[in-house]
C-alpha cells in the first residue's frame, strides 16, 4: 500500500503543476519508484535520474520492468 501512496503523491504533485515537467530522482528502491511514476504521466517528466538501482530482479519482476520501459517514450531510454 506505501508503494501506492508515493505514487498517489507524485502525481498529485504533477497534477497541481500543469505544464511542468520534472526530473525524478531515485536511489535504490526509488529508481522503481521513479520509473512508476514516469510510466503513469510520462507526458509530465522530462527525465529521470538512476542512482544505484536494483539490478536483479526474479522472474516476475523483469516482466513488471520490461512492460514498464515499453510504455516510456524513447526520450526516456
Amino acid at each position: 500500500q506505501w508503494v501506492i501512496d508515493i505514487i498517489a503523491d507524485a502525481k498529485a504533485v504533477l497534477i497541481q503543476n500543469p505544464g511542468k515537467k520534472l526530473t525524478l530522482i531515485g536511489q535504490s528502491f526509488g529508481g522503481l519508484l521513479c520509473l512508476l511514476i514516469a510510466a503513469e504521466m510520462p507526458k509530465q517528466v522530462q527525465s529521470i535520474v538512476l542512482l544505484a538501482p536494483p539490478g536483479r530482479f526474479r522472474s516476475a519482476q523483469d516482466e513488471m520492468l520490461l512492460n514498464l520501459f515499453s510504455v516510456l517514450p524513447d526520450s526516456f531510454i
